[in-house]
């Protein structure tokens, strides 16, 4: 009998312990953003989001070419066996490579144009933000000049 509930016992810490795995938060697991080597890409400067732009459209443009590889070798190339099945099997096999070189192209240049516009952006912050700078410091001189005014006339604190 105490064998018997040292069993149920230990059923009982297993299954709990499977319960609150299963429902444990993995928050910790996952990101809302994407990340390239460990790097996320809100974080990210312009220059940085312009270089993924252009290597994300060389692989595209490298899938483009794949793609169209096989498509000349899918017209040209003989399949010749005693059966037609074979035949049939390889070019089936090639137009599925074609296709899946096509959507990783696609997906690519979705990606290049994600960075392309992420470095548009932050171009046009950092503009907006130099502009601001620039005006914030227009302020300054002039309230410079206003207090030197004062100064020399000997008006300071009379109002």
């Amino acid at each position: 009998m105490f064998i018997k509930r040292k069993f149920w016992v230990l059923i009982l810490l297993i299954s709990m312990n499977v319960l609150l795995t299963a429902c444990a938060s993995t928050t910790s697991l996952t990101t809302t953003h994407h990340a390239v080597n460990g790097v996320a890409f809100d974080k990210l400067k312009r220059h940085e989001h312009e270089a993924l732009a252009k290597e994300f459209n060389n692989k595209a443009n490298e899938m483009w070419a794949k793609a169209e590889e096989k498509k000349v070798l899918l017209k040209h190339k003989s399949y010749s066996s005693q059966f037609g099945k074979n035949r049939k099997n390889a070019k089936s096999r090639i137009k599925y490579k074609i296709h899946k070189y096509e959507q990783a192209a696609a997906k690519y240049r979705e990606i290049a144009d994600g960075h392309q516009k992420m470095a548009i952006e932050l171009t046009s912050l950092q503009s907006a933000e130099s502009a601001k700078v620039d005006a914030d410091k227009g302020q300054l001189d002039k309230a410079k000049v206003i207090l030197d005014e004062t100064s020399a006339s000997g008006n300071i604190g009379k109002f």
